[in-house]
This record gives structure tokens, C-alpha cells and sequence, in this order.
């Protein structure tokens, strides 16, 4: 005889699938967690699924529910994927249930449809006009994020007047060669502020020599941040030359920058620049001699590590890993964006980012 459900049970079986999936993208930027940490974490999220997988009517019937109130994003994100485990809904029952989500919910919604086996019909879906446009939106999306996405459907979406269609060719556009790219320098003008910022972000893993010279006019914080992460000594005096009018965000850069020169520039800002050192060296003194003694021989360092990381393998920190994914073909590590870099909103950890 099947039990019948605990609905407390359930609703904390979904409350912790949106905790753990938060967490582990918090872990994917961490410096001191290492790979072989996650698939435990993977392993508690299977098991919270096997849960409300028992009780697929009152699973349907909670998530529902938080889909219809506020909910922490990731919360919300958690019942979207109820909703679409469970329901199982067609192309037109899902148009009708995204098609008037609140713009922060947005995400969330990319979120749960981005794990989902693609469906043969929806790139037809995505490509009417007529449909949803938050219906087409999230259908790129995820056609996107699973390499889906047509050179036909790439160059459609980078032309169409909703901002948000054309946010998903900047947002996957470098996982995609050829036209792509060409798609992708375009939209860095666009003028949805949105999408250009995306697209700036996409252009640097695309053509890393293009998003950098662009990057290298350091005219808000997305800029110097690219800087810090694509460039290399020749950013260091635009970064430098940007700490007056970004007093953050410029010296944090020259810490993601890492070099002996980007050092230097920070112990030339005196008191401005101690905090960016303090991430870079730790806690050793912030003077250059303290880099040299940092670097033993690598080109950078960050966290007050050698980078590219030079202990045990099996011990290199997510962060570093990720890091690394940024360069030219890269593992699939690159196409998780940090919280907040995108957004302008620093600290702002929202799913489907």
C-alpha cells in the first residue's frame, strides 16, 4: 500500500534541491574546494529527487503553489524544475506558464530548463515571432547551454527587436565557431545594456585578443574586470589609469591579473591598493620582492598561490580550475559566469545566470 505523502517533508526535499544547487554554484568559484568535493554534493541533490520522486501528484501540486508566490530565486528555480518534471508539459502548456513570470524570475525558470533533454520542437518554437517572447527566450536558452542552437536560429535571434531573444546569442555565442563571432562583436554595441554587457563578457572566451582591445578603454567595471581575467601586462597601465574613477574595481582587477607588473601598480596606489594585494599575496607583505616569493617561477599568482596551480592536482581549488577554462578551448567550466560580473549587481549569486 503506498504511504500517503508528508507535504512538510516534500516541500523540504524542494527546499533543499534549491539550497544545494546555490551551493555548488557558490563551489565552482571557490578558492579552497577542491573537484573531488562536488560529487557528494551531486549525490545529496539525487537523493532529494528520489524523494519527490515518490510522491510525483503532491510534488506537482507544492510546486505549483511556489511558483504562484514570492520565492528566493533559487527556491523558485527549485519548483520550476518540479513543474517540469511533473507535469511534463507540451510546448503550448509551457508558453502559458512562463509567458507573464515576473523578470526576476526569468532565471530561474532558465535555470530548471537548461537540465531538461532537449525537444525536437523547440527550435520551431523559438523561431515564431509570435510566440512569447519570454517562451522563445528560454527555449534559446537551453537550446544554448545544450549546443542546440542552429546558425540559422543564432543569426534570426541576434537580429530580433526583443533584447532578450538577442541575450541568448551574446550569452552562447562562444560555444558556437564561425559566424558566431561575428554575431557576437556586433551585439557588443547593442543597445540593450543587458545584452552588450553579455556580449563583452562572450567576446573575450570568443576572440580573447578582440574583447580585451575592446575592454582595454576601461569605461565601467565589467571592463576592468575582463581585464583582470583576459589580459596581460600591457592591461596594466589602462587598469592603473582606471583606479581614480573605479577605486575597487580596478585594483581588484590587477589582483585577477596577477602579475609581477600588476603588483607592482598596486604597491605604487599605496593605502588604495593594500586590500587587492592582501588577495593576492595573502599574508605575506605587500611589496614586489613578497610576489617573487609568492610566484616560485609562475607567471602569476592568485590567492596567494602560484597560478597555474603547482601542487597536488587532485587538491586544485574550483576557482583555479575555472580560471584555467577560460582560455581557448577551454573545459566546460568557462560557460558558468561568477555572480554579479554580468549583472553589474557584485554578491548577486541567481540561478541561469
Amino acid at each position: 500500500m503506498k504511504r500517503p505523502a508528508i507535504p512538510d517533508v516534500l516541500a523540504e526535499c524542494l527546499e533543499e534541491l534549491g539550497f544545494l544547487d546555490a551551493r555548488l554554484l557558490a563551489m565552482t568559484f571557490s578558492p579552497d574546494v577542491p573537484e573531488r568535493r562536488l560529487p557528494e554534493h551531486v549525490r545529496r541533490g539525487d537523493g532529494w529527487r528520489d524523494c519527490l520522486a515518490q510522491q510525483p501528484e503532491d510534488t506537482l501540486r507544492i510546486a505549483e503553489e511556489w511558483l504562484e508566490e514570492k520565492r528566493p530565486p533559487w527556491l523558485h528555480g527549485a519548483a520550476a524544475w518540479a513543474w517540469l518534471t511533473y507535469a511534463r508539459p507540451d510546448s503550448v502548456a509551457l508558453a502559458v506558464r512562463v509567458q507573464d513570470v515576473a523578470a526576476e524570475q526569468v532565471p530561474d525558470w532558465r535555470q530548471a530548463l537548461r537540465g531538461r533533454p532537449v525537444d525536437p520542437a523547440w527550435a520551431s518554437e523559438a523561431a515564431r515571432a509570435e510566440r512569447p517572447t519570454v517562451f522563445r527566450h528560454l527555449l534559446l536558452d537551453a537550446l544554448g547551454w545544450n549546443g542546440a542552437l542552429t546558425a540559422k536560429l543564432l543569426e534570426q535571434a541576434a537580429a530580433d527587436p526583443e533584447p532578450l531573444v538577442r541575450w541568448c546569442v551574446a550569452r552562447h555565442a562562444p560555444a558556437y565557431a564561425g559566424a558566431a563571432a561575428a554575431l557576437c562583436r556586433d551585439l557588443c554595441d547593442d543597445a540593450d545594456a543587458g545584452v552588450s554587457r553579455q556580449a563583452r563578457y562572450s567576446l573575450c572566451l570568443l576572440d580573447p585578443a578582440a574583447g580585451v582591445s575592446r575592454a582595454r578603454r576601461a569605461a565601467d567595471a565589467l571592463d576592468v574586470w575582463l581585464l583582470g581575467h583576459f589580459g596581460n601586462d600591457a592591461c596594466v597601465a589602462p587598469l592603473e589609469g582606471a583606479a581614480a574613477a573605479l577605486p575597487e574595481a580596478a585594483p581588484a582587477a590587477l589582483a585577477d591579473l596577477g602579475t609581477r607588473a600588476a603588483c607592482a601598480a598596486l604597491v605604487r596606489m599605496g593605502e588604495p591598493g593594500v586590500p587587492a594585494l592582501a588577495t593576492m599575496l595573502g599574508d605575506r607583505p605587500a611589496t614586489v620582492e613578497a610576489w617573487d616569493a609568492a610566484a616560485r617561477g609562475a607567471a602569476a599568482v592568485l590567492q596567494g598561490k602560484p597560478r597555474p596551480w603547482a601542487d597536488d592536482a587532485q587538491e586544485e581549488p574550483m576557482l583555479f580550475r575555472w580560471r584555467a577554462s577560460l582560455a581557448p578551448g577551454g573545459s566546460a567550466l568557462r560557460r558558468v559566469i561568477p555572480p554579479g560580473v554580468v549583472s553589474g549587481e557584485p554578491g548577486v549569486m541567481e540561478p541561469g545566470s
